[in-house]
């Protein structure tokens, strides 16, 4: 269900039918690519995103980065909302990356231009910023109650990274673990580097 709200949602394909959907040819993938500029040079780099939807990562814990990504349209109509600092676009924690094969028009060969690729995430939810937040440009975002989305795979813009805090009411944890499935905030860097500075400060 999911799959078929972002189809409608990006309106990218005529396929939206639920029963179909189940059908169709799909296999997950672990990485994702950017080219991205080199601060003040011409030149490009990779800008890798990674998710191993639970597969250990170089015999360490699971990967599942935090993503900046443009928000998807309204169903009906309307205007995206616009936060401080952020934007139109937004953060959330990937669950995993997929690619989807769908068939072809009536009388096209199959092609590569038949496979798109998506990603599901958790998507979070920009807290309401006080002043001092935004002149340090350090929004803080909680999970939303809706805890599965799919995007299109070109909505990323980058990789986010975030420093996890936790309720008052927890007690301090006494480990890195401990810190993460305690925490239900966290905080976006945006001096993280220097593409991301020039973009959101």
């Amino acid at each position: 269900m999911a799959l078929v709200h972002s189809l409608r949602l990006e309106r990218i394909h005529g396929i939206i039918s639920t029963e179909v959907i189940p059908g169709l040819e799909a296999s997950p993938f672990m990485a994702l690519r950017i080219r991205k500029h080199v601060f003040q040079s011409e030149e490009l780099e990779n800008h890798i995103i990674r998710c191993t939807a639970g597969e250990n990562f170089r015999n360490a814990l699971p990967r599942a980065n935090f993503v900046v990504y443009e928000q998807p349209r309204p169903t009906h109509g309307g205007a995206v909302a616009v936060n401080p600092i952020m934007g139109t676009k937004t953060i959330g924690q990937l669950k995993c990356f997929f690619r989807v094969r769908f068939p072809p028009p009536p009388g096209k060969t199959p092609s590569k231009s038949d496979y798109l690729k998506f990603a599901a995430i958790h998507p979070m939810e920009q807290l309401k910023m006080t002043d001092s937040q935004i002149r340090r440009a350090m929004p803080v975002f909680q999970f939303s109650k809706k805890d599965l989305l799919v995007i299109r795979i070109g909505a990323i813009s980058c990789a986010a990274c975030v420093v996890r805090i936790g309720s008052r009411r927890h007690n301090i944890p006494t480990s890195p673990g401990e810190l993460w499935s305690l925490a239900d905030r966290v905080v976006f860097n945006t001096k993280v580097d220097l593409d991301t500075f020039h973009a959101f400060y």
